[in-house]
């Protein structure tokens, strides 16, 4: 769908979401802007799947040209998982 429509931006939202997207508009060469909307760090599921998502966001930090976070907070909680480099976030 990305290669037929050509969009000048994808903006994806959560994390499964996320890497699914990020990944696929990389492959066709559209830029990516990323807000996760928070995160699953901690709490929210098992301490395997939560390492998973944490090690797939890392993985797919690079292939978003913008990280947004909706708090300073949030940002801070990303960079100290690993996740992006603090060039990339916006707040």
């Amino acid at each position: 769908l990305m290669e037929a429509e050509q969009p000048h931006l994808v903006h994806t939202h959560t994390s499964k979401a996320g890497i699914l997207g990020r990944v696929a508009a990389r492959r066709v060469g559209i830029p990516v802007v990323h807000t996760p909307h928070g995160h699953v760090f901690q709490g929210y599921a098992s301490w395997w799947k939560t390492r998973l998502f944490i090690e797939a966001e890392r993985r797919t930090a690079d292939l978003a040209h913008t990280l947004v976070a909706l708090t300073h907070n949030e940002r801070d909680e990303h960079l100290a998982q690993r996740i992006g480099r603090p060039e990339q976030w916006q707040v």
